[in-house]
């Protein structure tokens, strides 16, 4: 995903943007923010103060070494690799949960390494929608075909920047991760779903494929008795300990 003019025209239209504001005041009164990018990949997400110290952690060393903003890379496994010391002020978890064989175990990992006033970032698919069922029932390599086809990118799946596997738990549905955060003492600060940014940028390229998932939305609806709007295909969660 890369941020050019269609990624700042969908901030925009989907309110993607109000993480960086909810972010930039949970840290706006502390000097020095202590970050870690949980399953950083080899780019950041957010922008952080200049003299915030960031540290990422990831299970491949190819993507760390090509991350350029971090001051501490650690090879490892969110769901395993011990967090408890870190105090970080800020944990930002972004499409990586659903990778995961244990989500919950790197849920966890990530309240026992927060500072005492500090905050987490989960950006993430929901499982109820188009896009969320799409990557839990399709196999990966239908994932790769779909990026080269629909999108034209040749690189996935030759090289170590995805799409990857997902098993996609059912403990990470929006409102799962949301109530486990909360039971462990958090408070919600920031929670929304929209449109993901390839169903969106699909539907702004082709009228067919926009009257395609808007259909398919309505049908949803209607079966669901309007509990389900297929076409949210993400959600953001930030909580905190204030």
């Amino acid at each position: 995903m890369t941020k050019d003019g269609s990624w700042e025209l969908y901030c925009k239209e989907t309110q993607a943007s109000k993480i960086q504001e909810t972010v930039d005041k949970l840290l706006a009164a502390v000097p020095s923010p202590k970050i870690l990018e949980a399953g950083c990949g080899s780019a950041s997400h957010l922008n952080f103060k200049p003299n915030s110290r960031i540290s990422g952690i990831d299970i491949s060393q190819e993507q760390l070494n090509r991350n350029n903003v971090l001051a501490e890379r650690i090879l490892g496994d969110i769901q395993t690799y011990d967090l408890s010391g870190g105090n970080y002020d800020l944990i930002v978890c972004r499409f990586v949960l659903e990778h995961l064989s244990e989500p919950e175990k790197a849920l966890s990992n990530f309240v026992r390494g927060l500072s005492s006033n500090g905050a987490i970032v989960i950006v993430a698919p929901n499982l109820f929608s188009i896009e969320g069922s799409a990557s839990k029932f399709t196999p990966h390599w239908f994932h790769v075909f779909l990026c080269h086809l629909l999108f034209g990118d040749k690189r996935t799946g030759n090289t170590d920047e995805g799409p990857f596997p997902t098993p996609f738990r059912f403990s990470i549905t929006p409102g799962r991760v949301k109530s486990l955060l909360e039971y462990n003492g958090l408070k919600t600060q920031y929670f929304h779903l929209y449109e993901g940014y390839r169903l969106w940028l699909l539907c702004k390229r082709s009228i067919f494929m926009k009257v395609i998932f808007k259909t398919t939305r309505s049908l949803i609806k209607m079966l669901t008795l309007g509990k389900c709007d297929a076409l949210l295909g993400t959600y953001v969660i930030v909580v905190s300990k204030v």
